[in-house]
């Protein structure tokens, strides 16, 4: 099936699985009932690696709306999670392990968020199965109480070790020059050469390295953000934009085809794992709160 057919498909077959979970979740049916994901403990065969910006994962919902998300809103999102079936789901703007607690079934993944004390923080949800180790935080703040960290885990495989970088950056700068005088653009500019130090010092070379994340800014190959980060791979590397040529329909506020969501992979491989961006309904954005991201996976091969 040709490609630009394939797409629409998919994004068909996804709405109606989210709509059969949501009929279940209906009739109080736990969504993570009857399902077994036993992996190999250490050193798995694949992953599923996915990010989503929960956007405002928090008690008070948004700081500019008066009501909040209901338990409604809550089983949709962990329907989504549920249907995905991620190993490793790197996540922003989330406010409390705690509170994560709504979506996700605590004796199936763990929560790692960043060492800050925000409601907005980066992080990952690790399925249990999965052997890993965390690192310390990537300084991307630049001593700015309203910038996130990035969080690094590392997971060890058959051979070297897959590690992942879950970021939110700056927002304001999502396309033209970086140079602007825009405040965004000056905290963004700022940002990349620390992704770029981290990049290049964070792996070994039999290592593997992903980033992840919300990047706030319309990557593309040629970007001159873009152009400084890849000069940081490591030389027999290939960093690959991996959300280059997806074209988004999620249904949100922002202009469909544009993803400031992306993941990046450096690798001595030079092929690229498959980025699917899983949509739901409009119908479904207006009745349910959800996110205005719409969650982004990959199935990666070691």
């Amino acid at each position: 099936m040709p490609f630009d057919q394939e797409v629409p498909c998919r994004r068909q077959r996804q709405s109606a699985k989210l709509l059969i979970w949501l009929l279940l979740l209906s009739l109080c049916l736990p969504v993570w009932a009857n399902k077994d994901h036993q992996k190999a403990a250490n050193k798995p065969d694949s992953l599923r690696i996915g990010t989503w910006n929960l956007e405002w994962f928090r008690p008070d919902y948004r700081p500019d709306q008066p009501q909040r998300r209901s338990n409604k809103d809550f089983q949709a999102l962990a329907a989504i999670i549920h249907e995905i079936e991620p190993d490793i789901l790197a996540i922003q703007e989330a406010s409390s392990e705690t509170f994560l607690g709504k979506i996700i079934n605590p004796d199936q993944y763990t929560t790692v968020l960043e060492n800050r004390d925000n409601d907005q923080r980066a992080g990952f949800l690790i399925r249990k199965s999965i052997a890993w180790t965390r690192h310390p935080d990537l300084n991307l703040d630049l001593g700015h109480q309203g910038l996130r960290r990035g969080v690094h885990i590392e997971v060890p495989l058959k051979q070297g070790s897959l590690h992942l970088l879950s970021i939110h950056l700056a927002s304001g700068c999502w396309q033209g020059s970086p140079d602007s005088s825009k405040k965004g653009c000056l905290r963004l500019k700022r940002q990349f050469p620390a992704l770029k130090n981290w990049l290049s010092s964070a792996a070994k070379d039999t290592d593997q390295v992903v980033i992840l994340g919300d990047f706030n800014r319309r990557l593309s190959r040629q970007d001159t953000l873009w152009k400084q980060l890849s000069s940081a791979a490591k030389s027999h590397h290939n960093l690959q934009l991996l959300t280059e040529q997806i074209t988004s329909h999620c249904p949100s506020k922002r202009k469909p085809g544009r993803l400031i969501d992306h993941i990046l992979l450096s690798s001595v491989s030079k092929t690229a794992p498959q980025v699917i961006e899983y949509t739901w309904p409009a119908s479904l954005h207006r009745e349910r709160h959800l996110s205005d991201h719409c969650p982004l996976y990959m199935d990666f091969l070691p």
